[in-house]
């Protein structure tokens, strides 16, 4: 766990794993975190509900089998402004969406007496 993080500031672009089989797909924010592209397959339910912030986002792509996949990684290998848009956009994606811990305790802390 958490060594994948090293290696996405190595990457063009991320596909997520396990999200052709039915494993639920992988953490998408770490690389976004790095403001790479990210492509993931159908199969992304332990991550849904930000998988689906993250496509009304254009902030991930989604693919659905190894053909669209490979089309997809020619695609963003073959356009530079496209693979920056979506890594842009991955990116914004995570810097927009932080700091959730701290409203959390902030909400907590005003409910306190």
């Amino acid at each position: 766990l958490g060594e994948l993080n090293m290696l996405y500031g190595t990457v063009d672009v991320a596909f997520m794993a396990g999200s052709f089989a039915d494993v639920g797909g992988h953490n998408p924010l770490e690389p976004a975190a790095h403001g790479i592209p990210i492509i993931t397959g159908a199969v992304f339910h332990n991550f849904s509900e930000i998988y689906t912030k993250m496509f009304e986002r254009n902030a991930a792509l989604l693919v659905n089998n190894e053909n669209e996949l490979f089309k997809t990684l020619l695609r963003i290998a073959n356009d530079n402004q496209l693979k920056n848009q979506l890594g842009r956009a991955s990116k914004d994606f995570m810097e927009n969406n932080q700091g959730g811990l701290q409203r959390v305790a902030e909400y907590i802390g005003q409910q306190l007496p």
